[in-house]
């Protein structure tokens, strides 16, 4: 690895207000002055780097990172390689079309199937075994007249506009994961250990949550979503599941932590009544009180909803109408808070709820559809039923994947993060 950038030359006051989203971008690309062998042309790298993508990138809000940068003795393919596959963002300078850029490239299109950005000199030959793909032409002129910076602002919108696109649309640009498609090689999600509430703004008096964390440190909120099975069963308490949290935490225990009354298991089954073996329609919703999670996480009111069918020998699969969960869910809420009429009732109301992600693991390219859907139909809600009590809807993030696929979906119903409020409070 080559180049000599050391990324101190930004002026200290314009970045300080740069708002950062927590997005990185990783830069794949030559360093220093090169020359081009045939055609005798000279290309400033650096000068492309520091006038043109770092400048975007940052202005976006995004951590930029250049591969030169990546140098710790002994570590340096480790940290690249985790780099090239773990950042949200890529982009790729393939001028000159450098054998260890080629090579990254390669790598960062079997590990993500949307999220590169491509770009080369606009008087560059494209290699010819990707000539397909689509490149982004820029001009980074060496002289700084008003004519130059124009044609310099041009390639900023122009690159701006296309990094913004990625993000947002999360289009599959990766032509192996065109011809593979369901390749998964991405690194085990990262489970968040801090808890936050990263706010978006989306009515008057209504806002979207993500919080961070495990559900079990949450004690904020009104009422927890549990995306249960068809036959409403529950899990088993040792489960690394909602559902089994849900119980255990629900349940009565001695000292010792042994269960005495698996209270949410029973109040389940007693509002179900007769026939409990034969389970409830998909997307309905059966709401319990919530046991011993009242007095340990402020939990008012428990949502079981039918999320998930089994079949013998498959498994679990998400049903196809997982979006009625969504609203089915408000309704539920909307209803019990109807009941509560006069205005010493109405601190008994549920203002707010907890979503998990549900049915979205192993579901591969399209964990971020499923995602999406769910937060739009939440979105939708609360346009429809503007009078509706619920003042705060959040979604967990118990992952580093979870997070960003939230995030993503926020944006794309067009809402922006307001702040983040770390362990909970503002």
């Amino acid at each position: 690895m080559d180049g000599g950038f050391n990324g101190e030359n930004a002026d200290s006051e314009q970045e300080s207000s740069v708002v950062n989203t927590g997005r990185r971008c990783f830069v794949i690309m030559p360093f220093g002055v090169r020359t081009e062998p045939i055609s005798g042309r000279t290309y400033d790298f650096d000068a492309v780097y520091n006038r043109l993508i770092e400048p975007v990138v940052r202005g976006l809000g995004i951590e930029c990172i250049r591969s030169d940068k990546v140098s710790q003795a002994g570590m340096i393919h480790k940290e690249m390689i985790e780099y090239i596959v773990n950042s949200e963002l890529a982009i790729v300078d393939i001028t000159m079309g450098n054998p260890n850029v080629m090579y990254e490239l390669g790598v960062r299109h079997t590990a993500r199937r949307s999220g590169t950005v491509i770009i080369r000199d606009a008087g560059s030959n494209i290699p010819f075994n990707i000539a397909g793909m689509r490149a982004v032409d820029y001009t980074v002129p060496s002289g700084e007249s008003p004519e130059e910076d124009d044609i310099l602002a041009e390639s900023q919108s122009l690159l701006e506009s296309i990094i913004s696109n990625s993000l947002d649309r999360r289009t599959q640009d990766s032509l192996v994961h065109t011809v593979v498609p369901g390749l998964n090689v991405a690194l085990p999600a990262k489970v968040i250990a801090t808890r936050a509430r990263h706010l978006y703004p989306a009515a008057a008096d209504k806002q979207f949550e993500i919080i961070t964390g495990d559900i079990g440190n949450i004690d904020d909120v009104d009422a927890w979503v549990n995306p249960e099975n068809t036959r409403m069963e529950l899990a088993r308490m040792h489960d690394a599941s909602v559902s089994a949290l849900i119980r255990y935490r629900g349940s009565y225990r001695d000292k010792r932590g042994h269960v005495t009354r698996d209270a949410v298991y029973g109040e389940l089954r007693r509002v179900l009544g007769g026939r409990t073996w034969a389970g409830v329609e998909p997307g309905t919703v059966v709401t319990t009180p919530p046991g011993a999670l009242r007095r340990s996480n402020g939990v008012k009111l428990l949502i079981h909803v039918a999320a998930h069918h089994g079949e013998p020998g498959k498994g679990y699969q998400l049903i196809k109408s997982f979006t009625n969960c969504v609203t089915n869910s408000l309704e539920a809420i909307d209803e019990y808070n109807s009941k509560f009429t006069t205005k010493m009732q109405s601190s008994s109301m549920i203002r707010s709820v907890l979503f998990p992600l549900f049915g979205n693991r192993g579901r591969s390219g399209s964990q971020q559809e499923v995602t999406s859907e769910i937060v739009e139909t939440a979105h939708e809600y609360l346009l429809s039923w503007p009078d509706t009590k619920i003042a705060r809807i959040g979604f967990l993030a118990y992952t580093d994947s979870d997070l960003e696929q939230v995030e993503i979906a926020l944006k794309r119903t067009g809402l922006c993060r307001s702040k983040v409020c770390r362990n909970g409070k503002d």
